[in-house]
């Protein structure tokens, strides 16, 4: 009898080994699918051991791949990404990550997904033209404006900045206006207004962005194990 209710126990235990972290990981990269606009292709692998601690939802592992997400707008070209000792939770009947450490992290956008989602932004309604140009120094976003009746050209250069880890800024280091004469405050006024974010949290996870990387028409979001490549 003994050994019939251990042999049940280890069949059981085994079977949660086998199909709970599956089960787990296809609810959620079904309810991950929910939250992004849209995708080509999204995966996610999640381990733990034992297998039972997913049911007080702890993760010791999750990994997370992706083609083309489209999040906010924003369009990823490429996502890779693992994480360490999660913690889930169940919010409006969607499984998400509230917590855990990001030990791999590389996104990809493309230097045209990134010029599309600045035209579709209502903040740069004021550009009658723009265009950002990617390179390994610099980001240089170029565009014509009207001012005081006037089309003008401008440059503005600059990179991004990690803020808050999920968080990237272009800061503007220098504004050329062609052509024409105006005043001090108001080419900072301009670099202010010019001004954008890329935001990483409408993914709900816990990403930690270490480093930006500029290449040719591409931009480069990289996290722990890229940071010093």
């Amino acid at each position: 009898m003994k050994k019939a209710i251990i042999l049940l126990v280890l069949v059981f235990l085994v079977s949660m080994q086998l199909f709970l972290p599956a089960y787990i990981a296809q609810q959620l990269e079904k309810d991950l699918k929910e939250e992004v606009d849209s995708y080509q292709s999204l995966k996610v692998e999640i381990n733990s051991f034992p297998a039972l601690k997913l049911l007080l939802r702890s993760a010791d592992k999750l990994k997370l791949k992706g083609q083309a997400i489209v999040v906010d707008g924003l369009k990823l070209d490429y996502l890779t990404a693992n994480f360490k000792d999660l913690k889930l939770k169940k919010i409006d009947d969607q499984w998400q990550t509230v917590r855990g450490e990001n030990t791999k992290l590389m996104i990809v956008i493309t230097e045209e997904d990134l010029n599309n989602y600045l035209k579709s932004k209502e903040d740069f309604n004021i550009f009658k033209k723009i265009n950002l140009n990617l390179t390994p120094k610099q980001v240089i976003l170029t565009g014509v404006i009207s001012l005081f009746s006037a089309e003008v050209n401008l440059q503005l250069t600059g990179n991004f900045k990690v803020v808050n880890n999920q968080e990237l800024v272009f800061s503007s280091e220098k504004l050329a206006v062609e052509n024409f004469l105006v005043a001090t405050s108001s080419i900072q006024q301009l670099k202010d207004k010019l001004q954008f974010k890329l935001d990483l949290e409408e993914l709900s996870l816990p990403l930690k962005v270490t480093k930006v990387n500029l290449k040719n028409d591409q931009l480069e979001i990289v996290g722990p194990k890229w940071q010093n490549n």
